[in-house]
């Protein structure tokens, strides 16, 4: 067996030393990698043309064309509002008025002398959720933002979504009608807890969650599950539980046996306190809470607003009598800049100041034939947009300049109920509805797909700003973002121009159009629209391309024709094909560069160079 030596602990020490010192500390400028990318690096090479082919110019047909002539007025084109934003003003500005904090009724009230009560919970060893891969977003066709279908995606499809939270670490949760479901980004997490209509996270990240059938808790941490029948939360009044800055609990519009009001659950001690009536509250059901500071919780009742001062001891109230829309109110929450904005049951909402003893009354926020509006969540962007959720849809408020945007089903959503949202932090929302599953928002709502999800062809922007959009079926939509209107030019408008458009383009100040119907010229300015096709003189009605040389001479190309070639007096047709000197009949795009030359794109051929002295 071999035998080893022991370094001497001098030796070892000096080794050490002599490692340490060598070591370099100073900051050095480290090249970058030359190649640290898996694909290859892009390599400037000289452009190399082929040898020069003669082209064979044939003349096809001589005599002038003769254009069809009709008055033309974008004015009179059918038109729809049009409004990237899609905000409108309000038919009433809101008001404001003063409200004195200072001098609110009151009674005193100390939660600590309220009993507690033992939920008598229940704990299990949490099962393995089952784990499946999330699918790719399903886009909603036909819709103007970028709506997609969400539940599909994550196995969710049929599900009533009630709840949506977003915890510490970032995963999404989402509460329906058939559990609990946990998202990591790509792996979706299933807990057959039972329904969950409402959810939030603990101090000790176990996630709470309110049913009918009682309440419960997830500790995915640990692996436990606990459940209590201590009181339940029935649908479908889908409160927003509340955490307050001690870790407690307040879950409104609980069902405590026959008492139902709000209750209090201390996660750490597993007890709760039931609040109503016989311990000063105002109202027999609370509809919404929210803490607006460290000492004040502000609760909605179906008797105005209770305010509740820990640290004055005290219980304040807001009544109708003091300038409320009426007693009934649904929620309250706080924006996090000192504002509290509340809601009522004919759909106004207001707005507290504190600060300032003011409150700012919204009035327009229901639809015409929508008078029973029920808001269920107020969220609240980066942006100072509010997004609101209600039983009719979505709506977005803008406070600062008193515009509302009603998401409707050209949007892409459904006017139904919408119980819950969630910002994703990636400019997305999260929409929880009863029947149409979940949905994903990109881009902050706006408006993405301003004609719809058509077939696209040619886009063309005018020296006015407005947005020529051709389409394979649909004709030409005009975008005038400035009128907010949208303009449709088809067959229809009486210019007999094709519905199926190839290409957009300005030649000499008109714009120039090329269809399966031939080619259009559109003279704004006078109002003359001319249209040219095989019955006005040219070889044929499909055209794909249309293009003015410096010269005067117009080039037409189509599906597989080559290119037509009209003089500059329209009165003479040349034609090259494939076989001819051109390297395929396909053309589909042509410029001229600054020494006149005109290059053509073909669709198997590549690119060919054409001199202007070869075209003559």
């Amino acid at each position: 067996m071999r035998k080893v030596t022991p370094l001497p602990s001098l030796l070892v020490i000096a080794i050490i030393s002599f490692y340490l010192s060598s070591c370099n500390s100073a900051v050095v400028d480290v090249p970058f990698p030359i190649s640290d990318s898996g694909y290859p690096q892009p390599v400037t090479q000289p452009l190399v043309l082929s040898a020069p082919k003669k082209l064979e110019w044939v003349t096809v047909k001589t005599g002038k064309i003769i254009p069809t002539v009709r008055k033309f007025d974008l004015k009179s084109l059918p038109s729809t509002p049009y409004d990237p934003s899609g905000f409108l003003p309000f038919k009433k500005a809101p008001e404001v008025s003063n409200i004195d904090f200072n001098s609110l009724p009151d009674s005193a009230f100390d939660l600590e002398k309220i009993p507690s009560n033992s939920l008598e919970i229940k704990k299990y060893v949490l099962a393995p959720p089952v784990v499946t891969k999330a699918g790719l977003i399903s886009p909603k066709n036909n819709a103007t933002m970028g709506v997609s279908d969400w539940g599909v995606a994550m196995g969710l499809q049929g599900q009533n979504m009630f709840c949506l939270l977003k915890d510490k670490n970032g995963m999404i949760w989402i509460g329906t009608n058939r559990g609990i479901y946990r998202f990591d980004g790509e792996y979706v997490q299933s807990y057959p807890v039972g329904p969950a209509v409402t959810m939030i996270e603990d101090r000790e990240g176990r996630i709470w969650y309110g049913s009918e059938n009682g309440i419960g808790y997830l500790d995915a941490r640990r692996g436990l599950t606990g459940f209590s029948t201590a009181f339940v939360v029935p649908f479908p009044r889908v409160p927003k539980i509340t955490i307050d800055d001690k870790g407690r609990l307040w879950i409104p519009q609980a069902l405590n046996g026959t008492y139902g009001c709000l209750e209090v659950v201390d996660p750490a001690t597993e007890t709760f306190k039931n609040l109503n009536r016989s311990v000063g509250l105002s109202g027999s059901w609370v509809w919404g809470v929210c803490q607006a500071d460290k000492n004040n919780i502000w609760l909605a009742t179906n008797d105005g607003f209770d305010i509740i001062n820990s640290e004055k001891g005290k219980i304040s109230f807001i009544k109708k009598s003091m300038g409320l829309a009426n007693d009934t109110t649904r929620s309250v929450v706080s924006d996090g800049n000192g504002h509290i904005w509340v809601a009522y049951k004919n759909g106004q909402i207001d707005m507290f100041d504190p600060a300032k003893s003011t409150f700012k009354k919204y009035v327009d926020l229901r639809s015409a034939e929508r008078d029973n509006v029920f808001f269920y969540r107020f969220l609240f962007g980066k942006d100072g947009i509010i997004w609101i959720a209600t039983n009719h849809g979505l709506l977005m408020l803008d406070p600062v300049n008193d515009l509302i945007r009603r998401i409707g089903e050209n949007d892409g959503l459904q006017r139904e109920y919408i119980l819950d949202l969630l910002d994703d932090g990636r400019g997305r929302m999260l929409v929880a509805t009863y029947q149409s599953g979940l949905n994903l928002i990109d881009q902050n709502a706006k408006m993405v797909y301003p004609v719809g999800k058509k077939n696209v062809t040619t886009m063309y922007a005018d020296e006015s700003g407005k947005l020529w959009v051709g389409t394979g079926a649909n004709g030409i939509i005009i975008l005038d973002r400035q009128k907010k209107l949208s303009f449709q030019l088809d067959k229809q408008a009486g210019i007999n121009i094709n519905n199926t458009i190839q290409s957009i383009s300005n030649v000499n100040g008109q714009i120039w159009i090329t269809s399966d119907g031939g080619v259009d010229k559109l003279d704004i300015v006078h109002g003359i629209a001319e249209h040219s096709g095989k019955k006005e003189g040219l070889l044929t009605d499909t055209t794909y391309n249309v293009f003015k040389d410096s010269r005067g001479n117009v080039w037409v190309t189509g599906p597989s024709q080559g290119i037509e070639l009209i003089d500059s007096a329209q009165s003479r047709i040349k034609s090259v094909q494939s076989g001819f000197g051109l390297s395929d009949n396909t053309v589909t795009a042509i410029k001229e560069d600054g020494q006149g030359r005109v290059w053509i794109a073909t669709q198997g051929g590549g690119i060919d160079i054409i001199d202007p002295a070869d075209s003559t």
